[in-house]
């Protein structure tokens, strides 16, 4: 029984990720290249000459060597806005979709043949989103911070650099990327509750099932204002949405974030909410 469960939990997380290669894995592939290619562009535009450019190198690696990295790496996070906000954008439009494309190509009959739940099948969805895209967004993060060490170092040798610092280097980028991880990891987390209500509309809307969740957001949050004065759902929607949240400096901040009273309240909300678009997948089905 026990095998049978795991190999219906592989085969869903399998289906999303075949179904989904966009989004999944071309998404951060591009993302990150077009990344380096602009960064590379910024570089080439700031140091035009190839004298400057040796000078600053060795400056660089010189400076490496008396670095603390662990106090310097948690820029790396506080610079990550960009690769964050893709990465939670490419969630959001997986999720709009995910309950949505069933109903849309009647994928949904073909699962309810086989011994599989609705519960399961919405918890795949939610699976994916907080842990499958952070880690592939993690491993295209990784290959772009290798391909911009092989860069450096290579450059570097060109231009009779010696490479000082090199293991302070890639150091600093291991942890950068880590921190960065974190954040990516806290930030699903803290979003769970978006998570769930994007599911919700996704479940029952007849088309454009973001924009639905989007547009009834703003509209329960315009009756709160004119018809009870308060404005609490704009208060969450701001927090929700404020990085400074969920960015990660540290495995203690990670855990403290992680048992806050917001967070666990979060948790609760997004229950109720996975648990409705779970109820509206077998009424919508």
């Amino acid at each position: 029984m026990r095998n049978h469960s795991l190999l219906a939990w592989r085969g869903l997380f399998l289906r999303e990720v075949r179904e989904n290669k966009a989004q999944l894995i071309y998404t951060p592939a591009i993302f990150l290249f077009l990344g380096l290619l602009l960064l590379a562009e910024i570089a080439s535009a700031v140091f035009p000459d190839i004298e400057a450019r040796s000078l600053i190198i060795d400056q660089f690696f010189t400076g490496l060597e008396s670095m603390d990295i662990s106090s310097f790496a948690p820029l790396f996070t506080t610079a990550s806005g960009p690769y964050l906000f893709v990465m939670m954008l490419t969630a959001m439009i997986y999720l709009s979709k995910s309950l949505y494309a069933d109903r849309r190509d009647q994928s949904y009959l073909f699962w309810q043949s086989m011994p599989v739940s609705d519960t399961k099948t919405v918890l795949s969805k939610v699976v994916i989103a907080l842990f499958v895209i952070p880690l592939f967004y993690f491993a295209a993060l990784l290959l772009a911070l290798a391909l911009v060490l092989i860069v450096i170092v290579a450059y570097a040798m060109m231009l009779g650099v010696e490479l000082a610092g090199i293991s302070e280097l890639i150091s600093l980028l291991i942890s950068g990327a880590l921190y960065t991880f974190l954040s990516s990891m806290l930030g699903m987390f803290w979003l769970l509750p978006v998570v769930g209500w994007i599911l919700l509309f996704s479940a029952f809307a007849p088309r454009a099932p973001l924009l639905w969740a989007i547009a009834v957001a703003f509209l329960l949050n315009l009756v709160e204002r004119v018809f009870i004065g308060s404005n609490t759902i704009e208060s969450w929607i701001n927090s929700r949405s404020n990085p400074w949240q969920y960015l990660a400096f540290g495995v203690e901040d990670l855990l403290l974030r992680l048992t806050s009273y917001e967070m666990l309240f979060g948790f609760l909300i997004a229950a109720v909410l996975i648990l409705g678009a779970v109820g509206m997948r077998r009424f919508s089905d």
